[in-house]
Parts: C-alpha cells; sequence; structure tokens
C-alpha cells in the first residue's frame, strides 16, 4: 500500500495532511462537492476506506476555508476543534468537555491553513475565557493573548497564596507550550513526509510552519 493510502486510512493523521492528500487528488473545487462525494473519490483513487474521524477532519478544514462559521457560531468552534484533534464531530452540539490543550492543537492546523484568520464573536472569546478560568490559567497562553483578560477579579491574597498561584501559572503555561510544540512537531514531520509523495504539491521545504513564540 502507498503512503497516501496509509495516511488516509490512519485515524492519527493530522488534519493539514489530510487537506494537502485531498486538495492534491481533487483540487480546491471539490470544496463545492458533497461531502459523500468527496469522501467517494478519495476512496476511491487510493483504494483506502477512511475512518469517520478523517471525514470529519477534512470537512472542519474545507468549513473553515469556505465560511466564517468557525470565528462566528460558538457550535462551529467547538466541533472543528474537536475534530482537529482526532474526536469525531458531532455537528450542532455543544458540551463542556473542550479543554485548552485541544484549543491550542486545533489552532496551529487553524492558523497554518488560515493564516489570514478571522475575527472571533465576544461569545467565542467568552467560550475561550471559561476553557481557561476552569483550568486555573490566570492569563490565556500567548497563541490566545486575544482572550485576555481572563477575570475581573481584583481581591488581594496573602503572599504565600499568590507566590503558589505564580508557580501555578507559570508550570501550566510551560504545560501548554510544550504538548503545542510536540503538535506543531508532530505536523511538520509528516508534512515532510506526506508532500514529495503527493503528485502536484509545492516541495516539502516550501511547506513550513509558524515557530511558537
Amino acid at each position: 500500500m502507498s503512503l497516501i493510502h496509509d495516511k488516509l486510512q490512519s485515524d492519527k493523521t493530522y488534519a493539514s495532511t489530510l487537506l494537502v492528500i485531498c486538495v492534491d487528488t481533487l483540487g480546491t473545487e471539490c470544496f463545492e462537492w458533497e461531502p459523500e462525494s468527496i469522501f467517494h473519490e478519495l476512496n476511491r483513487v487510493h483504494r483506502v476506506e477512511m475512518p469517520e474521524s478523517n471525514q470529519s477532519k477534512i470537512m472542519a478544514m474545507i468549513t473553515l476555508l469556505t465560511t466564517d462559521w468557525y470565528y462566528q457560531d460558538v457550535n462551529t468552534f467547538y466541533q472543528t476543534n474537536k475534530a482537529l484533534v482526532n474526536e469525531a464531530a458531532k455537528w450542532g452540539t455543544l458540551s463542556d468537555d473542550m479543554n485548552s490543550d485541544d484549543m491550542g492543537r486545533a489552532w496551529i492546523e487553524i492558523s497554518l491553513n488560515d493564516p489570514d484568520r478571522g475575527t472571533f464573536t465576544e461569545e467565542i472569546r467568552e467560550y475561550m475565557r471559561y476553557v481557561f478560568r476552569q483550568e486555573g490559567f490566570v492569563e490565556a497562553p500567548s497563541l490566545f493573548a486575544f482572550a485576555n483578560p481572563l477575570s475581573q477579579d481584583d481581591s488581594i491574597d496573602s503572599e504565600d497564596i499568590h507566590q503558589s498561584r505564580v508557580q501555578r501559572e507559570i508550570e501550566r503555561q510551560k504545560e501548554f507550550q510544550s504538548i503545542v510544540r510536540d503538535w506543531i512537531t508532530g505536523l511538520q514531520a509528516e508534512l515532510d513526509e506526506v508532500v514529495p509523495a503527493l503528485k502536484n504539491a509545492r516541495p516539502a521545504d516550501e511547506v513550513e510552519l509558524f515557530a511558537l513564540d
């Protein structure tokens, strides 16, 4: 079996990689097709049966590139993020199981494929703040600086409590950065592997991810 076949079949394949394969195989005109037609043609050409999770990733990326729903509709924001981190999307529902690591991983995929990016509604920004507050962040990670401030709490803590909060914040920020860096490293390695095998793709050294601050 080919590398492309294996990537389409594996539920561990990154969404950006699947999108590159989809566009290389079918062209961007497939963005106007029904989802079933996209999946049928990819399965036929590459002799594969894609798992539902990969179908969700592809449609999440196409929705991102053809609409502003990711930035304007909180349900689409939630479901797109879940799909991009390998959890099959159940479109039209909203749950409390989002976490900052999911948002960070998904934002890497979003930023790579939609560099101009849209402007989030205040409802989505508040949803982000809710996620960060639930995890004890004092400030949103640098990738989501636009979500600050997280709280209007001006209460004064004792010095010991303050220092404890500061230390927890430093550790959590480092953990978040590490998780996102690992995602970037894995995605870059997969693109470096897959792009040279594609028929119409750019050279692998032209496909580079941004550096994380």
